[in-house]
């Protein structure tokens, strides 16, 4: 009898290892995935100091986001966030749809700078629309259908700044965004669709507070 127990404590623990190593393994894939595509798509560096997967929960949590700037802007990054949480349909991965229900930016610092012709959001920006109309064959994987019901973004902060300033900017905060069934129809859009709706909304944002706090500007 002890013997068996100590069996069975042993195929318990070995199961547990394997499980936690499993979670472990797709986390590094999804993390290295979430900075070569998206530094692909955005043109600009993409970092996530960790990744957690919660399989039977559905969720996926990326940490310490870091977005970077295009060249000739003076601010290291466009967008640093503590934390992004993402719950998803995981039976919807083996379908022709990704059924997001959930996309929250958790304690995003967002910088907003523009020189004499343009932003820094606004350059990002229209580098993923230019992506979302491509057929690069680089970015496959991001011609993946989704729709996603929820994509929010609330209590960040706005760092509003000018190129000639050397980066340096004054902090606003910046007001709940909150985009909803995005892709709802059948066919759905794209991951690069989805990403370019939300920069869209985020440069909107940043635009508004710039014309309101600031010297009017037409920049994007």
């Amino acid at each position: 009898m002890k013997k068996l127990k100590r069996v069975t404590g042993m195929i318990l623990l070995l199961g547990v290892v394997v499980l936690i190593g499993g979670r472990m393994g797709i986390a590094r894939i999804w993390k290295s995935a979430f900075e070569n595509y998206g530094a692909a798509l955005t043109e600009v560096p993409v970092t996530a100091e960790r990744v957690w997967i919660s399989p039977l929960a559905g969720k996926v949590h990326i940490g310490g986001l870091k977005v970077g700037n295009p060249e000739g802007f003076k601010s290291s990054e466009a967008l640093v966030a503590e934390r992004v949480d993402l719950t998803l349909e995981w039976r919807s991965l083996f379908q022709s749809k990704t059924i997001i229900r959930d996309l929250s930016v958790v304690g995003a610092q967002v910088t907003y700078e523009r020189d004499l012709l343009r932003s820094n959001l606004g350059a990002i920006s229209e580098t993923v629309r230019m992506k979302a109309r491509s057929k690069n064959p680089v970015l496959s994987k991001l011609q993946r259908r989704v729709h996603a019901d929820r994509v929010l973004l609330d209590g960040g902060r706005v760092n509003l700044s000018a190129t000639l300033l050397g980066g340096r900017g004054v902090g606003v905060r910046l007001p709940r965004l909150e985009l909803r069934d995005l892709g709802q129809d059948e066919k759905g859009i794209t991951v690069m669709e989805l990403t370019s709706e939300i920069l869209k909304a985020l440069l909107e944002g940043a635009v508004g507070l710039s014309r309101s706090t600031g010297p009017a500007g037409s920049a994007v």
